[in-house]
């Protein structure tokens, strides 16, 4: 993946008084003694930033975070799944006083499709941000699912927090009493006309498109593939 952005100044904060101290570093004369306490404040950092991300039990051996110059963590470890290193990436990231993270030192055992960072931004819900990057309106579930423990409220996600867009191919939708593939489709992809893309991915149950029953189990695929993995969180 690579080095991902983030605010510094937005997130969790560590147990640390991070900015106060930063202040304080920038009034020291002595240089020898100012290096010498940012490496103090960094090497505070990458203890807590480690100790977070062991206890989120993420299956990641080796897990380890190491804060460098210009609030730059670099997160090292073996990830058993693409999940798992998405979710320490973010994880980190979202914390007060992280700029950047870097997660070159962090490989995958296999390798999977990535997700996308998102950072949020003004009048963002789970419910645009899923129309957005699979044109599924009801697929928030999923995001929701994902950002479970990397953001405070997944239900009020806040401006320039970063959280996970997993990969999806589709959901699944159960056919209700009053349901045509019109009004599921306006429900799903906000658009009734997309009832043909409904149709086409349920050919083997649906007879025609004007035929749905009660219970019927519906394919509801994504409109799009995820944009290309990019170290910057997509905003």
């Amino acid at each position: 993946m690579g080095m991902f952005d983030f605010v510094s100044k937005i997130g969790a904060k560590l147990g640390i008084d991070y900015f106060e101290k930063e202040e304080a570093l920038k009034k020291q004369d002595n240089e020898i003694e100012r290096l010498k306490q940012e490496q103090a404040l960094r090497d505070q950092m990458s203890a807590e930033l480690t100790q977070k991300l062991v206890a989120l039990n993420l299956p990641i051996d080796g897990a380890a975070v190491r804060v460098r110059a210009q609030g730059v963590a670099a997160v090292k470890g073996v990830a058993k799944s693409q999940e798992a290193k998405e979710k320490a990436v973010i994880f980190v990231g979202n914390h007060e006083g992280v700029a950047k993270v870097d997660d070159a030192e962090l490989s995958v055992v296999v390798p999977e499709p990535p997700g996308v960072v998102h950072r949020v931004v003004k009048g963002d819900t789970l419910s645009l941000i899923a129309q957005r990057y699979y044109g599924i309106i009801m697929a928030f579930d999923g995001i929701a699912a994902a950002n479970k423990d990397l953001v405070r409220d997944v239900n009020a996600i806040e401006v320039d927090w970063a959280i996970r867009v997993p990969p999806l191919t589709h959901i699944t939708y159960t056919v209700k009493s009053g349901d045509t593939l019109g009004t599921i489709a306006k429900q799903m992809y906000g658009d009734a006309k997309k009832y043909t893309t409904l149709f086409e991915a349920n050919k083997g149950t649906l007879k025609s498109a004007d035929a749905v029953a009660v219970g019927q189990v519906l394919t509801v695929p994504v409109l799009h593939p995820l944009p290309a993995s990019n170290a910057t969180p997509v905003a």
